[in-house]
């Protein structure tokens, strides 16, 4: 009998899973399939559906740690970034899901494909370093450029497992079954967008209970997102002008390299990533080197470091902010080049035509275009029809069309077909 897990956190993975359960379902009704949601929104809201749904959030209050039998203790590197959070913490609710996932998991996990969105969270480590001898298959999944995903035999980001050789056997396994399937039915998302944001208050009011009177570590994760996106959301609806003061004027084409931020507590930044400091040199020396400006994109969740607001600072006329009415995709077409740890922009700025300088690892560092030094994107005149074709190719032969960040995820019944098939 096939058997499958899913591993999510949100109510926003549960759409996801459901299509690619009801592919898995028309081609093998008896298939054993298992949610398990991290946060109890999710959790709650997979239950009234009906799906096979179980969760480990209230291992942390009620499971007894037995000793590490054997496990090793996890990389929190991804929650240390916070300073309020506690080690001890940490591996109090780490143990206590393994504990969770040997009572709940482990029995008859033989032959089973777990599906799962990262490597380094709590939960994630816990299942992995415990499932990690069991005779199972792990999928890792991540959204990637818009309107696609991509699934990976050995990790996310740069551990993906075709960030060396540009090339995805599962793609192009996927691209086999689209193309001999009939079209797939239309379906309607398991959740709306009211029932979803439902489901996330439902979680924001555990976490904030949780947060009264304990330090249970993981859930400053999901209290910091909210935070940031609040704080935004606000500002926006206070003055939408309140940036403007410090905004640049809209430079003339070829006039700047555009630097794109990311949220300094993600993996992609913590496992992937370079410090700040690094960060600042290089964007100092491309000014200094170059003689153009720096314009200063911001993750729309996090400021600029500190680092770099102190170049901003000392050198007002050479670091400039981004037109608050522009979008990304002007911005990089006006740029001569990008700089970034190893943003999504960093791709999207590869199928405008232009160079980018990852200063971190990224999945799409093989690609035509990506540089890896502040000489080699200064002296960049390549054909920007190679850096298009070469991007444009590696989201063809690496990803598949699951337009997962608008909620569109038809196109996932057709994975659930090529994993049973």
């Amino acid at each position: 009998m096939s058997k499958y897990i899913f591993v999510g956190y949100d109510a926003s993975y549960l759409g996801f899973f459901d299509s690619i359960e009801k592919g898995i379902l028309r081609e093998n009704p008896n298939a054993l399939i298992r949610h398990i949601y991290i946060r109890p929104g999710a959790y709650f809201s997979a239950k009234l559906q009906g799906f096979n749904a179980l969760t480990p959030f209230f291992s942390r209050f009620f499971n007894i740690i037995k000793g590490k039998n054997g496990c090793k203790d996890p990389d929190l590197s991804f929650y240390l970034t916070s300073k309020t959070v506690k080690l001890d913490n940490l591996l109090n609710v780490y143990y206590k899901y393994i504990q969770w996932i040997k009572e709940n998991i482990l029995e008859n996990i033989d032959g089973t494909t777990v599906v799962i969105p990262g490597e380094y969270r709590l939960f994630e480590q816990a299942l992995l370093n415990t499932i990690g001898k069991k005779k199972i298959q792990i999928l890792y999944f991540e959204a990637g450029p818009p309107g696609y995903i991509y699934l990976s035999k050995t990790g996310v980001n740069a551990n993906a497992d075709f960030s060396k050789s540009g090339f995805s056997s599962l793609a192009l396994e996927y691209k086999m079954h689209e193309t001999a399937s009939y079209p797939q039915p239309k379906i309607n998302a398991v959740l709306g967008k009211k029932a979803i944001t439902l489901s996330k208050f439902i979680d924001l009011v555990f976490y904030l209970f949780i947060g009264s009177f304990s330090r249970l570590g993981d859930h400053k994760e999901f209290l910091q997102s909210f935070y940031k996106r609040s704080e935004l959301a606000l500002m926006q609806i206070i003055n939408k002008n309140i940036d403007k003061a410090q905004l640049s004027k809209r430079c003339d084409i070829g006039d700047y390299y555009l630097f794109i931020g990311q949220v300094r507590e993600d993996v992609n930044s913590t496992h992937f990533g370079v410090e700040a400091d690094k960060i600042a040199t290089c964007l100092l020396e491309i000014v200094k080197k170059s003689n153009c400006k720096i314009v200063l994109r911001p993750h729309p969740l996090q400021g600029l470091d500190k680092e770099i607001k102190e170049l901003r600072a000392r050198f007002p006329l050479q670091f400039q902010y981004a037109d608050g009415d522009s979008g990304l995709e002007e911005n990089l077409i006006q740029s001569k080049g990008v700089i970034t740890v190893n943003s999504n922009g960093g791709l999207e700025a590869l199928l405008c035509g232009k160079p980018v300088f990852i200063l971190g690892r990224s999945y799409y560092e093989s690609c035509y275009g990506v540089v890896k030094t502040v000489e080699e994107l200064l002296k960049f005149d390549d054909s920007k029809e190679m850096v298009v074709k070469s991007a444009s190719k590696f989201i063809h032969d690496c990803f598949i069309p699951v337009d997962y960040r608008s909620g569109d995820m038809n196109g996932a019944q057709i994975i659930g077909k090529m994993l049973e098939r």
